[in-house]
């Protein structure tokens, strides 16, 4: 049973620094935003993702063609991201065990076009976020799920949100309703099997807390990990930290000076008591 590590968290949580630190390891390889693979296939506008994306394009290429020898159809209409919740619960019996193996063996490609000198790198990071794909990877029961639950400070997650997206007001709701489904989530899995990790912890202490990590994983920590821009990558989608660079991790609490006392306000009021919760 394949181990998959599932990064769960908000956008902006900083899930696509967590990737590339943790493709630094040896034995794991970060997939990133798997739910983007039928996009970045099927798309062919190359400005889409970040140019340096597309360096990964051949290795992709490779696993498309060998998931539709196996499938019968491209990535592109792969049926391996998420459906909605009304097609999920038409087809109890049979859909999770099917979706499971469409995934199985997009995941069976990915380990067949390994270069040779990274084929030890069989933990896949899946950094989807979403609390619906990790519902369908625990319910196909095809997968030994590690789960990191990564939490940010609200105030944090919708300042980036608005800067990227243009709305304070839906990236807050937005953090609040990944959270509580984050919250619906955990019963399903063993407490060793979910681990909570506040980015800003991450962001100062990325020794400590990777080496944390690794444990919860299972591996033994390895100090590379953190010469993240020096390994094999072929991850899917993130965001521009991706391209950057330089090697430190930053802590962004921009959201400090940039929010408005009105903003603050409104967030104390709708969504503090959550925030209290991951102990902000």
């Amino acid at each position: 049973m394949r181990k998959i590590v599932y990064i769960l968290g908000t956008n902006n949580c900083g899930s696509t620094i967590v990737n590339l630190v943790l493709n630094g390891h040896s034995k794991m390889l970060g997939l990133s935003e798997v739910l983007k693979i039928d996009e970045f296939v099927n798309r062919g506008d190359k400005n889409y993702y970040f140019e340096g994306l597309l360096k990964a394009e051949p290795f992709w290429a490779n696993v498309n063609t060998c998931y539709q020898k196996c499938c019968g159809r491209s990535l592109s209409k792969s049926g391996i991201t998420y459906p909605s919740w009304t097609e999920m619960m038409k087809d109890k019996g049979s859909f999770f065990k099917e979706w499971g193996q469409l995934n199985q063996t997009f995941f069976d490609c990915i380990s067949e076009q390994l270069p040779e000198e990274n084929k030890e790198k069989q933990i896949f990071i899946d950094s989807s976020k979403i609390s619906k794909r990790l519902f369908l990877l625990k319910r196909s029961e095809m997968f030994n799920l590690k789960v990191i639950h990564l939490v940010r400070d609200g105030r944090g997650a919708s300042n980036s949100f608005r800067k990227n997206y243009g709305s304070f007001n839906k990236g807050m709701f937005n953090w609040i309703k990944l959270n509580l489904g984050a919250f619906a989530l955990k019963p399903m899995f063993k407490n060793e099997d979910w681990l909570e990790v506040r980015y800003e912890d991450f962001a100062q202490y990325p020794s400590d807390k990777m080496s944390r990590i690794c444990s919860f994983i299972g591996v033994d920590y390895e100090t590379e990990m953190l010469d993240f821009r020096n390994h094999f990558c072929i991850a899917l989608g993130g965001n521009l930290v991706r391209f950057r660079q330089d090697k430190k991790i930053y802590l962004d609490e921009r959201w400090k000076e940039e929010l408005s006392t009105s903003e603050r306000i409104k967030f104390n009021i709708v969504a503090g008591w959550l925030n209290k919760i991951y102990g902000y």
